[in-house]
């Protein structure tokens, strides 16, 4: 599988150190992208405490696909090659990672780099159920028939009169509520509107103030079942206790309806519809964007709900649960980890990757080749089946679970899409 030219590559014993502080991890190519039958190379740097390369010691690294199956173990002896380098290829469309474990690369502050092959071949880890649409035309039916009882509450603390009014908002879903935040800039016509699900964590406690210039409407909207504001306990005491039995993410994952996201999907759902009724928004310029679950969010709601017209996705999670079948590393939070059969048929329901098969309106998706967390397979197996004809994916070579400038500028597109609208 691997081509190796002019290297001895040494497998020898673990428990050898290596004293750097530091590594760099390069590829032979900036684009880091590759096709089947091309080889890569990757080169590593050491460095000491003082930022000087290292010239003794021994280097382990290891090659897998994107984090699952582990293709080949290396050491290296820095004082015979004080520069490895790893020449490799892909017989199939995916990713390789280099992983040079307990390090950090200074690039991205993890251990390793990753090349893409044939990256706009890969395919999902499994195939969408036969019902999948009919499954959530028939979820989002069932919520429009609760009552919304949307609570909206004045905060005069962050508003400021003649230029924004700032709002505690929640709405009801099937087994609970989500919260959020609503900013709405003065301005004498409707404005467009964009939506944000925080990434994973307690989420968000205040309103986004000064977010795009007050040009729009903003709607930030919690996963969670809690208040952020909730009198005697804080969110990041309330998350803690969410998660006091394991991670959210996870919570009832053998049962498709009462999995965690349900009503997280089908609240964020509702608090879109209700964004678009409001006289401030242009119902017609309505926009999402987010980051890792935020991601997640921003393209399950470009799939199910009209409303939104255009959509960012950075490093987005949910995709491709099913990617160990194929010894691929899947994107968090790893739903069918646990090995339990009813959560591999939930998972299903929740991929990302079966909500991009309708996604038709214009997105951007942003990936990391060296995201550990939403390992980038796992979001090239969901971009690769977004069927809009305005979509493109930005490479970020270096990148870990993180955001670079793309993200704000892929953001700003956003705002100009939406305004540009008629």
């Amino acid at each position: 599988m691997f081509i190796r030219r002019n290297l001895t590559l040494l497998f020898v014993l673990l428990g050898l150190s290596l004293l750097a502080q530091e590594i760099s991890i390069d590829l032979d190519r900036s684009s880091g992208s590759y096709k089947l039958g091309e080889t890569a190379i990757f080169s590593i740097n050491t460095f000491d405490a003082q930022g000087q390369p290292l010239k003794e010691g021994k280097l382990k690294a290891l090659l897998s696909n994107d984090g699952g199956k582990v293709l080949s173990e290396l050491t290296f002896d820095l004082a015979e090659t004080p520069v490895p380098r790893i020449t490799c290829s892909l017989p199939q469309p995916g990713f390789l990672r280099l992983t040079v474990p307990g390090y950090k690369n200074r690039k991205n502050r993890v251990g390793c780099s990753g090349a893409a092959f044939a990256a706009e071949d890969i395919k999902p880890g499994s195939d969408m159920p036969a019902d999948f649409a009919a499954f959530w035309q028939q979820e989002i039916k069932a919520a429009e028939e609760i009552p919304l009882d949307a609570k909206i509450s004045p905060m005069p603390a962050y508003s400021k009169e003649g230029s924004h009014s700032a709002y505690a908002v929640s709405f009801a879903a099937p087994g609970g509520r989500v919260y959020g935040f609503l900013t709405v800039p003065e301005s004498d016509q409707p404005l467009p509107a964009l939506v944000n699900v925080p990434g994973a964590g307690p989420g968000s406690s205040a309103p986004g103030i000064g977010l795009f210039a007050n040009q729009a409407v903003f709607l930030s909207i919690n996963v969670h079942n809690y208040d952020p504001l909730q009198p005697g306990s804080t969110a990041a005491e309330q998350y803690k206790e969410l998660n006091k039995n394991g991670t959210y993410s996870h919570h009832g994952s053998s049962d498709k309806r009462k999995y965690y996201f349900h009503r997280a999907i089908l609240g964020v759902n509702r608090a879109i519809n209700y964004l678009s009724q409001r006289p401030e928004v242009d119902s017609q310029r309505i926009g999402i964007y987010g980051s890792s679950q935020g991601g997640m969010f921003a393209l399950i709601m470009s799939s199910i709900n009209p409303h939104i017209k255009a959509a960012v996705a950075n490093v987005p999670a949910g995709c491709d649960h099913h990617g160990f079948l194929l010894e691929r590393s899947p994107g968090w939070p790893r739903l069918v980890k646990a090995n339990i059969p009813e959560s591999s048929e939930t998972a299903k329901y929740y991929d990302v990757v079966n909500f991009c098969r309708s996604l038709k309106v214009p997105v951007r998706v942003i990936v990391g080749f060296a995201d550990t967390t939403c390992s980038p397979s796992s979001v090239y197996a969901a971009y690769n089946q977004i069927l809009s004809k305005d979509k493109q994916i930005i490479n970020e070579v270096d990148m870990a679970h993180s955001v670079k400038p793309s993200y704000a500028q892929q953001n700003d597109w956003l705002l100009a899409y939406l305004q540009d609208l008629k």
